[in-house]
């Protein structure tokens, strides 16, 4: 008799890629069957304007959304909010639900002042109808601060968490779950503005709670523990960052397979914490698995994909391989430019990206037209003092600077400060990599004294948080050396 073949390693990844898309995809297709056929029954009993087919064109909105699937979600959301309109008064509490509904649908295709005008007009609603700790109104505002906390607002993110928080506490166990979630929130947040003490304690009253209830979702804990240690990595301490992603990958494969979505989360901060410690080929490592278990959902989990060519893409570009970074942003482009809207913000870090390593390859007006993309894109969706706004700025300013326009980079160079020093902690890093342009653009245009000002304020804050051998230090310590040279 013949011997049945063992499957080869590709052949079952492929299998268990081939059960994840299937299981999650028929599962939302099951949902959407049933839902089509309450609604058939419902609109044969019902009057048009009833209140329950408004609810049931929320339910099959949602679930378009969840499937990518916006204008369709619009159209459901749309119909809901007409039969509400026609049907009851315009300050009914049902109204917040449509609206929360119509917020979050905005949020996730990054039209977020569309986002928080209907995630207030639910606020309205529920402020003046429900009492001041109803839980319906700690999760409104924690749709604003999600909203704010997108678009790089962090104090007005905190102050809506912080609602949130005060309300979750009043009415909920001290155990309970989603406590936890508000506290890790928080805690992103301040570890967004540099304030790592503070995060990580949120985020270990996070995993306090976490351990001690049975309900917790398991992806909802390694969430958690990659929090912790991303602010330890943020913090320098990169032996306890190490210790914790370790330890959660332990308790991960005590219980997942090894290509579990679960894991492309761990990896990806492992591969974080080594390029922030300049070990771009151990990063790329853990990028590189990242996108092989991403891959196995696509393309319901298209975001995730497009994020990890990015990261790819960023590594080969740190290790100067410039032609292997413009690959992987180039997949990531297409990936974005088929599933987001034009002017999403995605779009135009991607555009950022490709425009660095057309720079690096001195290819300056490519760089530029790249740059240009990206700028249309954040004048149309954050205020002009956005940090996004920062980061083009310098670019620009590269730009110049490479084509020997001097004076112009140290403009660009300039309002990047302005604004750096605005939004981030005095001796965040990103400060530290426009000190040191500003400097480069003083050196090149024989202002020394000035030059040698802003390489020593790099210098300082780049010791505050790398190790001595990263690459960063060298380079500072060069240009300073340069300096005295002249």
């Amino acid at each position: 008799m013949k011997k049945r073949r063992k499957p080869r390693r590709k052949e079952r990844k492929n299998r268990y890629k081939s059960r994840l898309i299937y299981s999650l995809y028929e599962r939302r297709m099951t949902a959407f069957e049933f839902y089509q056929k309450t609604l058939r029954i419902l609109l044969t009993l019902l009057s048009s304007n009833h209140p329950n087919l408004a609810t049931m064109y929320e339910n099959i909105g949602q679930l378009h959304s969840k499937m990518g699937q916006y204008l369709k979600a619009f159209d459901c959301y749309q119909k809901a909010l007409a039969i509400r309109q026609n049907s009851l008064p315009l300050n009914h509490p049902d109204f917040a639900i449509t609206y929360s509904g119509i917020g979050a649908l905005h949020l996730k295709m990054a039209q977020y002042p569309k986002a928080l005008e209907f995630y207030h007009k639910a606020l309205y609603i529920r402020e003046r109808s429900l009492p001041p700790n109803h839980h319906n109104l700690a999760i409104t505002y924690n749709n604003i601060g999600g909203v704010h906390d997108s678009m790089g607002e962090c104090l007005k993110a905190l102050k809506f968490y912080q609602k949130t928080l005060e309300i979750q506490r009043n009415v909920l166990s001290a155990d309970h779950p989603d406590l936890a979630v508000t506290y890790n929130n928080i805690g992103q947040i301040y570890g967004k503005m540099g304030e790592h003490q503070k995060a990580l304690r949120y985020h270990q009253n996070a995993l306090t709670i976490q351990q001690h209830s049975p309900s917790q979702k398991h992806s909802d804990l390694i969430l958690t523990y990659c929090c912790i240690g991303r602010t330890y990595a943020n913090m320098g301490e990169y032996l306890k960052a190490s210790d914790f992603y370790q330890n959660t990958l332990e308790l991960q494969k005590n219980t997942l397979p090894s290509n579990h979505p679960s894991f492309a989360t761990i990896y990806n901060n492992i591969g974080d914490m080594h390029n922030n410690m300049g070990q771009y080929s151990k990063a790329l490592e853990s990028y590189q698995r990242v996108l092989e278990i991403q891959e196995t959902c696509f393309p319901l989990n298209y975001s995730d994909v497009a994020n990890a060519y990015q990261n790819v893409g960023l590594m080969h570009y740190n290790m100067g391989e410039y032609s292997k970074a413009l690959e992987f942003y180039q997949k990531t482009l297409e990936i974005q430019q088929k599933f987001l809207p034009q002017n999403h913000p995605s779009l135009s870090v991607t555009y950022n990206s490709v425009g660095l390593v057309y720079l690096k390859m001195g290819e300056y007006l490519k760089a530029l037209e790249f740059y240009q993309m990206t700028l249309e894109i954040i004048q149309k969706i954050f205020p002009p003092n956005h940090p996004s706004f920062a980061s083009v700025y310098n670019n620009i300013g590269l730009v110049h600077f490479n084509l020997g326009e001097y004076l112009k980079a140290l403009d660009f160079y300039q309002k990047t400060l302005e604004i750096e020093r605005k939004s981030l902690i005095l001796d965040h890093p990103s400060l530290a990599t426009t000190y040191k342009n500003v400097g480069l653009a003083y050196d090149n245009l024989r202002e020394y004294s000035k030059a040698l000002e802003f390489h020593n304020k790099a210098l300082e804050i780049r010791k505050k948080s790398l190790p001595s051998n990263h690459p960063d230090l060298a380079q500072i310590y060069n240009h300073i050396g340069q300096v005295y040279d002249h």
